[in-house]
């Protein structure tokens, strides 16, 4: 990762975007985050988003506070964003942050999608 740039690719499945960031999302790549899910807003704009942490070793409140301003704007046009695969560290940051309740989360991809 070069500054705030993040390796962020990403799958079309049914009416969803799954997005897999591949690094840590901290303070210096929340932006790009940010970034690349408006950018999928308004390509696929009938599409719901589900991110997809499994490659994502850590998370702080800035890639949270992004997580959440997308799944409010999702879900004022009936969409969705959902978050699958978290590991312990990141399950750990987001209950210190009292988020569990915030973010839709699932354990994979396929629970996701029912």
């Amino acid at each position: 990762m070069s500054g705030s740039e993040l390796n962020i690719n990403y799958t079309i499945k049914n009416n969803y975007i799954i997005v897999y960031p591949e690094e840590r999302l901290d303070l210096s790549s929340s932006a790009y985050l940010e970034k690349s899910l408006r950018s999928l807003c308004q390509e696929y704009p009938d599409k719901n988003i589900i991110i997809n942490l499994s490659r994502v070793p850590f998370i702080n409140s800035a890639a949270i506070g992004v997580i959440l301003l997308f799944s409010r704007q999702l879900a004022s046009t009936n969409l969705s964003l959902k978050v699958t695969n978290l590991n312990d560290n990141v399950k750990k940051i987001i209950n210190i942050l009292e988020a569990e309740d915030l973010i839709d989360i699932y354990e994979d991809e396929e629970k996701a999608m029912e």
